[in-house]
């Protein structure tokens, strides 16, 4: 069933075209699977919860649905690879309990299962799909997908210099809470800006950009990485260890994806929620040796 008329393609790949609407969020860093590390996954966020329907974002036919169990602790939980053939490729789709049949043809916007929860999601994690391209010979490593070519803008607006770190409380859950920010999240590396996409948890991230192996990384002052890896587009980083504080309450981490002025705070642990929707917050970030650097 045809869901959704009008989305804009996000990434590229051999061809392929990876889509996802307007308000929807994507991340191809804020996952500790070797496919982002290696700039050949993304993560659609579509808007949904564990359990809600579940949308293609490609074009294609069902090549192959395969199951098997994740790596949980206790109760053995599924996991489903979707593979869908575009061309000469192969898009490979995870985190979805498929609907949809070998033989179908899919369409983008169509429903092809439900989101699903299991050992390979962190606690703070929220419902996705996860995407790579690959050879029709090559889907079952965790290694191997083609490298992503973001077809987003690197536009960069608003305030880049060292202000205070502030926002309002816009959604919270058990898993997470999602502060809007009075800045984007660009980062600076020398006399150049970039957007930032990660999860400070898990010890590293990528910006939106090709910089040199060993450039340091700044936000709002902080120095909060080092350059790492190097793709055609994208660059990652070794992160910091960071301290993060909201309204004096310490958290886990932080996430930040791509293009938006929102923070996701990651608790630390499930529960409940130590903010409230609409509370203002003001958010300090500390190095491990308590130091601050200017813009």
């Amino acid at each position: 069933m045809l869901l959704v008329v009008r989305m804009d393609i996000i990434a590229k790949s051999n061809d392929v075209e990876i889509y996802a609407e307007k308000e929807w969020e994507f991340s191809f860093f804020a996952s500790p699977y070797h496919a982002h590390r290696e700039f050949g996954a993304v993560d659609i966020y579509q808007g949904r919860d564990f359990g809600d329907i579940a949308i293609s974002p490609v074009n294609g036919r069902v090549f192959k649905i395969m199951k098997f169990e994740s790596p949980s602790l206790g109760k053995a939980l599924p996991e489903y690879l979707i593979l869908i053939k575009n061309g000469s490729y192969l898009v490979r789709i995870m985190h979805i309990e498929p609907s949809v049949r070998e033989g179908d043809k899919i369409h983008v916007g169509d429903e092809i299962g439900k989101f699903i929860n299991n050992g390979y999601f962190y606690f703070w994690s929220d419902a996705n799909i996860h995407v790579e391209v690959r050879d029709l010979n090559n889907y079952l490593r965790a290694r191997g997908g083609y490298e992503l070519m973001p077809t987003f803008t690197n536009k960069i607006d608003g305030k880049t210099s060292v202000s205070e770190l502030e926002g309002v409380v816009v959604n919270v859950s058990k898993r997470n809470i999602t502060i809007k920010l009075n800045k984007n999240n660009v980062v600076k590396i020398w006399n150049e800006y970039a957007l930032m996409d990660c999860a400070t948890p898990l010890g590293y991230g990528g910006i939106l950009g090709k910089f040199k192996l060993g450039d340091e990384i700044y936000f709002n002052g902080i120095k909060i990485g080092k350059i790492d890896n190097v793709g055609n587009y994208m660059s990652t980083f070794k992160t910091e260890k960071l301290m993060v504080f909201a309204n004096d309450i310490e958290f886990n981490g932080i996430s930040f994806i791509f293009g938006r002025r929102v923070m996701r705070l990651l608790p630390k642990r499930y529960g409940r929620p130590v903010l409230r929707k609409g509370d203002r917050v003001k958010i300090k970030l500390e190095g491990k040796k308590n130091e601050t650097r200017q813009l």
